[in-house]
């Protein structure tokens, strides 16, 4: 009687032991690259507060804005930077200035923005990476 009422324990506890379903975490990373003469002066190319582009992600879906991740890096030539970033102390000689690169992100589309502090500084060719997490 011993062993079937350890046998039975054993059983119920190794029942206890399995996976919660529905738990499950995905990762999506997808690669943008912006060339210099594809950003969009904002509100326009005589004064532009910024520039910006914004490319189509049918996996940024409307749950993945909900209850998700969604996380930028920036391809530089040391590795990759984390988004949103600023640089400073560029001297080119135009004096110093700061340069804001950031992104904004909505169901099926992500928008990646560049802003500087000197208005005659347009932006170049950048690599992104875009990580959702769900």
């Amino acid at each position: 009687m011993k062993k079937l009422l350890l046998l039975a324990v054993v059983v119920f506890v190794a029942a206890s032991c399995e996976k919660p379903k529905g738990d499950e975490l995905y990762m999506y990373a997808q690669d943008f690259e912006v060339l210099s003469q594809d950003w969009v002066p904002y509100p326009n190319a005589a004064a532009p507060d910024y520039y910006y582009f914004t490319f189509r992600m049918n996996r940024l879906t409307s749950k993945v804005c909900e209850i998700g991740e969604v996380t930028v890096t920036r391809y530089t030539d040391d590795g990759q930077a984390a988004l949103p970033e600023t640089l400073y102390n560029y001297e080119d000689g135009e004096g110093r200035w700061s340069e804001n690169i950031s992104y904004d992100y909505a169901p099926g589309e992500i928008t990646f923005k560049f802003a500087s502090s000197n208005f005659n500084r347009m932006p170049g060719d950048m690599n992104f990476r875009v990580v959702l997490n769900y």
